[in-house]
């Protein structure tokens, strides 16, 4: 019998930083600032705890999310003042939206909790 991943430590901080991040319609400039540096700083967190069947999908998407948001951060913001015309790529890439879905299924059915949701 296969043995099951431990998901706590990769749950907890996915989803502490997902209800985090759920905030941002509600938030001021200032605390919309504050969750996007957030994320950001929790990036590595997640990938380094990600268990082994979601690792190289979490890897993936969260550097993709973390370059779109850093350069947005950048921006103060304004997407349109982002100073990569190309970061519109990252965003379309078959590989990361395949990947995104992969840790989004991961996380609902291990996690108990839907990113977006």
């Amino acid at each position: 019998m296969p043995s099951v991943p431990d998901t706590t430590g990769y749950c907890t901080v996915v989803v502490a930083i997902y209800k985090h991040v759920a905030e941002l319609p509600h938030a001021t400039q200032k605390v919309r600032a504050q969750i996007v540096n957030d994320y950001l700083a929790e990036v590595p967190t997640m990938i380094a705890t990600a268990p082994q069947p979601a690792a190289a999908d979490t890897r993936l998407y969260f550097n993709s999310v973390a370059e779109i948001l850093g350069d947005l951060q950048k921006a103060g913001l304004d997407p349109k003042k982002l100073s990569d015309p190309n970061l519109g790529r990252v965003l379309l890439d078959p590989a990361v939206k395949a990947a995104g879905d992969r840790v989004i299924t991961f996380v609902r059915n291990n996690c108990n909790y839907t990113i977006g949701g």
